[in-house]
């Protein structure tokens, strides 16, 4: 028996066991929430957004030597946290997040110069 604190921050696992995904449909997950416990397919939360990513560019072509930034958006209630993985990458200049509109978009930019074949 798992009981997790009710929230936006599980609302991905109602959907997935409300989907059948994950293997969670056979298991009796719950949520507590002061002192009740309840089925966390039970849980009723309005004010949930599943989180939304976009990226600015998803296909590029450049040219070596060339300069390239790409932006990453995040959305949801709660706020995600949008990042770049740059493990082995050597010609980052700027990593720079910001949120915006009063906390519902997480933005992230990342600049890549110099770019040569691998």
């Amino acid at each position: 028996e798992v009981v997790f604190a009710c929230g936006c921050e599980i609302r991905w696992l109602q959907l997935w066991q409300q989907r059948g995904e994950a293997g969670l449909s056979n298991q009796q997950l719950y949520c507590a929430d002061g002192y009740k416990k309840i089925l966390l397919l039970d849980m009723n939360i309005s004010s949930c957004d599943l989180p939304e990513i976009s990226v600015s560019h998803s296909n590029l072509t450049v040219v070596e030597g060339d300069r390239v930034m790409a932006i990453c958006n995040g959305s949801g209630s709660p706020l995600p946290e949008v990042d770049w993985p740059v493990n082995g990458l050597h010609s980052i200049t700027a990593q720079e997040a910001r949120v915006y509109d009063n906390t519902t978009i997480h933005s992230i930019s990342i600049t890549l110069v110099n770019f040569l074949p691998p």
